[in-house]
């Protein structure tokens, strides 16, 4: 008894010893990673945003204050998660990119999209989403996402059960939703950081 009870106490000892280890082991690659993943985001998320908003060549970051600002107008417009002023060669406003989330089937969708100076969409892009895969995820294919370009506040989006010119995923039309969703919301918001 007393062999068995020194026993579990060192197999106890030992696994302590080696969680331990573990612990600290994933901690250090974890320093040494995260501002190398962070690089990268900001990288992609700069490279998106030329997509979707071409004619800029210089954009401009609205501070902390005016997202805030921005957020308190409206409800829906909570999700905001960013906002940029995008200026074209000749250092006119040519539009603005936009990052905000939306919910889709399985959680949210983060968005971003370019919204040229008559508050028109240019382009958007799912940046991150958790859609179902091989339906749902079909939300960030061009084939489907570029349908919103050329819409409006005057023409939004919407899916062509619904009168649109929106052609639904097969078999994902809550994602499809989420994303015309997200194409108004994308223009109700340009018109309030554009119009600031």
């Amino acid at each position: 008894m007393r062999n068995t009870v020194r026993e579990t106490v060192k197999l106890g000892l030992v696994l302590m010893i080696i969680a331990a280890i573990s612990g600290i082991s994933l901690a250090y690659v974890n320093g040494i990673t995260e501002p190398i993943i962070e690089e990268r985001k900001r990288e992609e998320t700069a490279l998106a945003m030329k997509v979707v908003l071409p004619h800029a060549v210089v954009f401009e970051d609205l501070s902390d204050d005016e997202i805030t600002a921005v957020k308190n107008l409206d409800s829906d417009f909570k999700t905001l998660m960013s906002a940029s002023i995008g200026y074209g060669e000749d250092g006119g406003v040519v539009g603005a990119v936009i990052s905000f989330s939306v919910n889709g089937y399985r959680g949210s969708i983060e968005m971003l999209a370019g919204l040229d100076s008559t508050i028109t969409i240019s382009g958007m892009k799912v940046m991150s989403h958790s859609e179902t895969a091989g339906l749902g995820a079909k939300i960030k294919e061009d084939s489907f996402i570029t349908q919103f370009a050329g819409h409006s506040v005057s023409d939004p989006a919407k899916l062509s059960r619904d009168g649109g010119d929106i052609d639904a995923i097969a078999g994902a039309t809550i994602s499809s939703r989420a994303a015309v969703t997200a194409a108004d919301l994308a223009l109700r918001l340009a018109k309030c950081v554009l119009e600031r």
